[in-house]
C-alpha cells in the first residue's frame, strides 16, 4: 500500500517485528504503566537515541582521566614547591636569628616545628 504525500507529512512510521520474549516483556510493561506496547516501544527507542553513545561516554570518561591526572600532576608539583619553599625560610629564618646572637640549635629547635612539622607527622 502506498501512502499519500498527506500521510507521509508528519513523522514517519518505522515498523519491525520483535520475538516474542521481548513483545511480552512490553506487553508486562505496557499494562503496568496503563499503556500499550507501541508506546513503550516507541518511548523505549526514543530514550535510547536521547542517551549518549558508547563512543561518546569513552572520549568523556579518556577526557576526564586526562583533567585528572594533570590535576594530580599539578598538585605534585604544588607540594615540591611549598617544600622548596619551607626550606628556603626555614634557612632565612635560621640565617636571622643566628645573626641576632641564637645558637644555631636553638635556632633550628624554634624553626623547624614551624616550617616540617606536617613532613615530621605525615599526612593523615
Amino acid at each position: 500500500m502506498v501512502r499519500s504525500k498527506q500521510e507521509n507529512s508528519g513523522n514517519p512510521t518505522i515498523s519491525f517485528r520483535l520475538g516474542g520474549e521481548y513483545y511480552q516483556r512490553l506487553k508486562q510493561v505496557a499494562t503496568a504503566t496503563n499503556s500499550t506496547p507501541s508506546i513503550v516501544a516507541r518511548s523505549l527507542l526514543v530514550s535510547s537515541l536521547e542517551q549518549p553513545s558508547q563512543e561518546e561516554l569513552s572520549a568523556e570518561l579518556a577526557s576526564l582521566r586526562a583533567e585528572v591526572s594533570s590535576g594530580s600532576l599539578e598538585v605534585s608539583l604544588v607540594r615540591q614547591e611549598l617544600a622548596q619553599l619551607r626550606a628556603s625560610l626555614s634557612a632565612g629564618l635560621e640565617l636571622l636569628l643566628v645573626c641576632g646572637g641564637v645558637s644555631e640549635e636553638d635556632a633550628i629547635a624554634a624553626i623547624d616545628p614551624l616550617f616540617f612539622e606536617e613532613e615530621q607527622g605525615g599526612d593523615e
